[in-house]
């Protein structure tokens, strides 16, 4: 059996892509999307709102997506879910670059020790 997923996903939009938006709510064993940025309503439009919760911050979707996990451990009580950030779009709406999302996201995920 597969971990159930928690999925932090979006960002600056060049245009969003219907492929991508499909591909998130696609996921195998997709649990739960914490969107984010600038795509997040737009990802959301038209979903079932049991599928995700849309987050003000990268610090905020880490928490969202920490509870959404604990919550999967207490129903399940199997395999444990994986808490994956793969946004999809790009970073230049909330950080930096590419580089400072990612080194955020370890410091927030590292401070929850």
């Amino acid at each position: 059996q597969k971990s159930p997923i928690v999925l932090i996903a979006g960002g600056k939009s060049k245009g969003v892509d219907e492929k991508i938006k499909a591909r998130i709510f696609s996921t195998p064993n997709l649990e739960k999307a914490i969107l984010i940025g600038d795509t997040a309503e737009i990802l959301a439009a038209n979903e079932d709102s049991s599928r995700y919760e849309i987050a003000s911050s990268l610090d905020d979707a880490v928490s969202r997506a920490r509870k959404a996990a604990e919550k999967l451990v207490e129903k399940t009580k199997t395999e444990p879910p994986v808490v994956l950030m793969s946004p999809g779009f790009a970073s230049f709406d909330m950080f930096k670059n590419a580089t400072d999302r990612g080194n955020q996201f370890t410091k927030l995920v590292e401070s929850l020790k």
